[in-house]
């Protein structure tokens, strides 16, 4: 128990996770109290494959190439008609 004129600081009571702080300002009595978090951390290790990076082969290169090739042939040729029909 406390009497308001004995208290003179602030008085922290603390106990497991709660801590309440009890201060007096001229004649004004201050409560506050804090309750600490209970994060509970769990650390896990988890197998993950490597990744292996495979480089494409020559037909995987072709076919990816494949359709600038088609437009440049088809470009050279509408190219070559005009130059025919002048």
């Amino acid at each position: 128990m406390f009497d308001f004129k004995t208290i003179r600081d602030t008085v922290i009571i603390q106990k497991d996770r709660l801590q309440i702080k009890l201060s007096k300002i001229h004649d004004t009595l201050f409560l506050t109290g804090k309750c600490k978090g209970d994060t509970v951390y769990i650390n896990r290790k988890i197998p993950v494959e490597k990744i292996k990076i495979v480089k494409p082969d020559y037909l995987d290169n072709f076919i990816s190439k494949l359709p600038w090739i088609v437009i440049g042939l088809t470009i050279l040729i509408l190219l070559f008609i005009w130059i025919l029909k002048r």
